[in-house]
């Protein structure tokens, strides 16, 4: 069984690797709306990923929260 410390290195480990994709995404979508004759849909296409990687972020920071949370109970209960 994985301890708090464990599951909060792995869900950082996700975030720092999504963070490169959207960053990734974000340098492409420069590169595109540099372009003379820039690709609407792949404008779009980068746009929406960008904030799907920025849900996925939020959705993780989330999870990791839960577990700061309990873990701070958890110290709070051996503590008494």
């Amino acid at each position: 069984m994985l301890t708090d410390n464990e599951k909060a290195a792995i869900i950082k480990a996700h975030i720092k690797n999504i963070a490169s994709n959207k960053y990734n995404a974000e340098l492409s979508l420069i590169e595109d709306e540099a372009l003379e004759e820039s690709n609407q849909d792949s404008v779009i296409f980068l746009q929406k990923r960008i904030s799907d990687y920025n849900a996925q972020i939020n959705a993780l920071q989330s999870e990791l929260e839960k577990l700061n949370r309990s873990e701070e109970h958890t110290s709070e209960l051996q503590s008494h």
